[in-house]
């Protein structure tokens, strides 16, 4: 690759902020495009395939007939700056001296939603960050910054408002408590007297004390609990039964504890080899052998 073509892919990537500020003030993209796996993804793609790979942003402005911004571009601000191909790569080439990928990651696991969840739950399992989920924090943060006040820090990692769901944090707290309920729902209701009504109030009454949200809702309105699970309940449908995929990855996590592996070794297996495409007994023949391989 010339000189000259690998200029003008660093270029592209320094300005993507500038770009992307552009396409959101079309109401081309949304603001939290950069905590978005597809962006992530497509950044995984420049990386192994050493800047080559299109950005989306180019090609999102070439398919609505747009020229990309340099006059507000980061470099151009003082104490701001966006980094280029050659940061990203040096980024990936220190990341790789200290393990590297345990798997790659994106909407088709549905178990994470975005980004920034993601890097929560490295953090929180001890695993380090990949260079496309700490860029992906980066670039929100420049775009925050380049936006000048018109976007807020929750515009640009989760979107804007949803009216009667609420900010992120609201949602992803409903979607919890859903979850959870949900389970204690499943583990009951092969009763033949079971009642989702009153196990509904019952399950209220034991968990409020330990889940704060839930003492809002009481017999007078525990009907607007119960049409809450239902949305979840059809969303989770709509988005490929997350609720299967999570009792898959648990049952084949227990099989593997039973089998004598360690936590810590589960987490690893199942992070780097768990197919939510297939069953329980294919992925635990699947890892096992992958095991044995080595």
């Amino acid at each position: 690759m010339d000189d000259e073509l690998l200029d003008d892919l660093n270029d592209e990537i320094t300005y993507e902020e500038s770009n992307i500020l552009d396409l959101v003030n079309h109401g081309l993209l949304e603001s939290n495009y950069f905590n978005s796996f597809e962006w992530s993804n497509n950044c995984y793609e420049r990386i192994k395939n050493n800047e080559t790979f299109p950005l989306i942003t180019s090609d999102t402005l070439f398919e609505n007939d747009l020229t990309p911004s340099f006059t507000s571009n980061l470099n151009d601000l003082n104490n701001f700056r966006s980094f280029g191909s050659f940061e990203l790569n040096l980024l990936e080439s220190k990341f790789l001296k200290i393990g590297g990928r345990l798997s790659e990651v994106n909407e088709s696991n549905y178990i994470i939603d975005n980004p920034v969840d993601l890097f929560m739950n490295d953090i929180l399992y001890g695993q380090i960050p990949t260079p496309e989920t700490l860029s992906s924090l980066y670039k929100c943060f420049n775009l925050y910054y380049l936006s000048n006040g018109t976007l807020t820090l929750e515009d640009v990692f989760f979107g804007k408002l949803i009216k009667r769901a609420g900010n992120y944090a609201q949602r992803k707290t409903s979607k919890q408590v859903y979850s959870e309920f949900h389970f204690s729902v499943i583990r009951e209701d092969y009763k033949s007297d079971f009642d989702l009504k009153n196990f509904a109030l019952r399950y209220i009454d034991n968990n409020h004390e330990e889940i704060p949200s839930l003492s809002y809702f009481h017999e007078e309105n525990i009907n607007s609990f119960l049409k809450g699970y239902d949305r979840w309940k059809s969303k989770i449908n709509d988005e490929k039964s997350i609720t299967k995929t999570i009792e898959d990855r648990e049952a084949t996590k227990n099989c593997l504890t039973s089998l004598g592996y360690k936590p810590e070794e589960i987490t690893k297996l199942i992070t780097a080899h768990f197919d939510s495409k297939i069953n329980v007994e294919s992925n635990l023949v699947n890892i096992l052998q992958l095991v044995m391989d080595k």
